[in-house]
C-alpha cells in the first residue's frame, strides 16, 4: 500500500511512480491525468479522481438538470386566484395544447419552456403571443 498525493491509499502493484490509479474508474493513469485540488482539505494537492472521469461527471450532472428543469409539471388548481390554473414549468407543446383545451378565457400562470424556438428573446416572445393567438382566438394589443 501506497499513500498518493491526495492521501489515498492506493495498490502499490496497481501504480507506479509516474502513474496513479483513478478512484472512479480504477485505471492506472499517468499523473498528468488527474488534476489538481482547488478546494477543501486537499486544496493543491492531486485530485484521486482522473479528468476523464471528472468531466464524465459534470456533464452528467448539467444533463441532470437540464432534464429537470424542462420536465413537464402537472397542472394543479391554485387555490388563491379561485379558478385560476397554474402550470410550473412546462414545454412549449404541452402548454399550446393545454391552451387548446380551454373553452374560455383561464387565468394561467406558467413558465413555458421556449429554448425550441428561434430568435431573439423578442422574436421569441412574438412568436409564443402568435401561437397562442392561434390556439385561443386571442390577441395581444
Amino acid at each position: 500500500m501506497a499513500l498518493t498525493a491526495s492521501g489515498t491509499n492506493v495498490d502499490t502493484d496497481d501504480v507506479s511512480a509516474e502513474r496513479l490509479k483513478c478512484q472512479k474508474c480504477k485505471a492506472a493513469k499517468l499523473l498528468s491525468a488527474f488534476p489538481i485540488v482547488k478546494q477543501g482539505k486537499n486544496k493543491g494537492k492531486l485530485g484521486g479522481t482522473c479528468e476523464p472521469c471528472q468531466r464524465k461527471k459534470k456533464e452528467a450532472k448539467a444533463r441532470s438538470q437540464r432534464d429537470a428543469e424542462t420536465e413537464n409539471l402537472d397542472c394543479s388548481e391554485d387555490s388563491s386566484q379561485g379558478n385560476g390554473v397554474s402550470l410550473d414549468k412546462v414545454e412549449l407543446t404541452y402548454f399550446l395544447s393545454f391552451l387548446r383545451e380551454q373553452d374560455d378565457a383561464v387565468s394561467l400562470d406558467a413558465t413555458v419552456n421556449i429554448l425550441e424556438l428561434q430568435g431573439s428573446i423578442r422574436e421569441k416572445a412574438d412568436t409564443l403571443s402568435k401561437l397562442i393567438w392561434q390556439m385561443m382566438n386571442y390577441r395581444f394589443v
